[in-house]
């Protein structure tokens, strides 16, 4: 994708139309109050919530917004941050969001506002299908995989696997993240990847265009019950998807791996991965290429 270069000329004036533009959409969002534990008004605050939001239109992220931003977080806030989609295309935007684990509001340079999100920092970097060189590409993984090991609710720990996993297919040539978090009628999935290549990867399978993945942070192995609940999960999709990756965070029960070899004999692979296979995918320096080998001994096992 084609990184923008102008980035227009914004004023006070569009930052309170943005500011209006959330409100119209989200009436819990208060403008011009104060927070009672650090001494900072932010562009809007929801107390009952516990959110902040912050209006960010400059080329970086001033040390002193960072702090501010940090300081909100770690009175228990959820950051939230409005910012032109443009600046997603900054490695060092990225980078520096990354620990503050916002939700983005983003939009466009152009008039009337149109806001896309909220979205996790991640699952928009991936949404975008931006790209960022191999070191920040490794240190938001570091920090995405911090932040997935952290003492949370099932739900939040959940969360930050499946943004960490949006991420790395992201990074990976000729996937794209199209869906995240989908709801349909009958069952939940944690992300949606979609194949844009014919030819030169083990998951690149004729009539095969979507790939699967579920996330299982949990502090338990995964058994057997959940690899053949995502195998239906996989085979309902009227041949779609011929791939599946798992995403055990503290591995699977001897059963659940004997499950996966069970349904060798079939058309659909269901890659087996733990906390292990996803640090070294963040370290690598070729994710297409560890992503194909991964994939590639999931289908000769």
């Amino acid at each position: 994708m084609t990184e923008p270069s102008d980035f227009g000329s914004w004023d006070v004036a569009s930052k309170t139309e943005i500011v209006e533009a959330i409100v119209r959409v989200d009436r819990d969002w208060l403008s011009g109050c104060a927070l009672d534990e650090i001494p900072w008004r932010p562009d809007l605050v929801d107390a009952g919530k516990r959110r902040i939001l912050h209006v960010h239109l400059a080329d970086s992220l001033r040390p002193y917004a960072i702090d501010r931003l940090k300081a909100a977080r770690d009175c228990g806030y959820e950051v939230n941050i409005a910012l032109p989609r443009a600046r997603l295309f900054d490695p060092r935007m990225v980078l520096d969001l990354a620990p503050l684990e916002p939700i983005l509001h983003t939009f466009d340079l152009e008039t009337p506002i149109h806001l896309a999100g909220p979205q996790a920092l991640l699952v928009s970097t991936a949404m975008n299908q931006i790209q960022l060189p191999t070191p920040f590409r490794q240190q938001v993984g570091r920090e995405a995989i911090r932040l997935a090991e952290l003492p949370a609710t099932a739900h939040l720990k959940g969360q930050r696997l499946e943004n960490l996993v949006c991420f790395l297919m992201s990074q990976v040539r000729d996937l794209s993240v199209v869906e995240h978090d989908l709801r349909t009628a009958t069952e939940e999935l944690d992300v949606v990847v979609q194949n844009r290549a014919l030819s030169g990867r083990s998951w690149m399978l004729p009539g095969s265009p979507l790939i699967l993945v579920e996330c299982k942070n949990w502090s338990t192995s995964v058994s057997q019950k959940e690899v053949s609940a995502f195998m239906l999960k996989a085979m309902g999709k009227r041949g779609t998807v011929r791939l599946g990756l798992m995403v055990g965070w503290n591995g699977y029960t001897s059963d659940a791996e004997l499950q996966e070899i069970r349904f060798a004999s079939g058309e659909i692979t269901i890659a087996l991965l733990t906390a292990a296979h996803i640090a070294e995918w963040v370290e690598t320096r070729d994710p297409d290429e560890y992503l194909d080998t991964a994939v590639r001994r999931a289908m000769l096992r």
